[in-house]
């Protein structure tokens, strides 16, 4: 089973799931759209680098304020990363499964297969943001293999999420890229 076309990101991350009666219907699936919408604006922000702007937040200003500004920011990002280590080990965290996420699909290996139809998935894709990505749609099963493709068609949703994987991905590959010892 692949996980589609297009750009894809691929680790080991705190993944649960539950089997549904059926999809949601029109309205609690507006409200899993905005709630993952929420999430994924999140996680974007943990995935910028320092200077890197957001689609909703201009770049800081050049010059001393802007330094000042970064500065802050940085501070921040430490505040929230420890915040969400010590909000982590409150929350018992799903078990690790490799997972292998798109923008329409997510795939994973389990001993625990769902039957095949609805289910929510629950992906916790940043151990610094305490809270996962919720999304439902249908799985199918191939051996111990899971794929679900998403139900929500939201042009937003999907943007965001294409966007956060292309900036794991880079952020994978810069890694990759590096000599190692630093």
């Amino acid at each position: 089973m692949e996980a589609g076309e297009g750009l894809y990101h691929e680790a080991l991350l705190p993944l649960a799931w539950r089997a549904l009666p059926e999809l949601p219907g029109p309205e609690m699936a507006r409200q899993e759209t905005e709630a993952a919408r929420e999430v994924l604006r999140s996680l974007l922000t943990l995935a910028l680098g320092p200077g890197e702007a957001t689609d909703d937040v201009a770049a800081a200003g050049g010059g001393e304020r802007g330094g000042e500004l970064l500065r802050l920011e940085r501070k921040l990002d430490l505040v929230l990363e420890l915040l969400g280590r010590l909000l982590i080990r409150a929350e018992n965290l799903p078990p690790l499964h490799k997972v292998r996420l798109s923008a329409e699909t997510v795939l994973w290996q389990s001993d625990e297969i769902p039957s095949p139809g609805p289910v929510a998935v629950e992906l916790h894709l940043d151990l610094r943001y305490p809270l996962p990505l919720c999304l439902s749609g249908n799985a199918q099963v191939d051996g111990d293999q899971v794929r679900v493709d998403f139900a929500s068609t939201d042009p937003t949703l999907r943007d965001a999420l294409e966007r956060l994987i292309f900036l794991l991905h880079r952020r994978r590959l810069g890694r990759e890229r590096r000599p190692s010892g630093r």
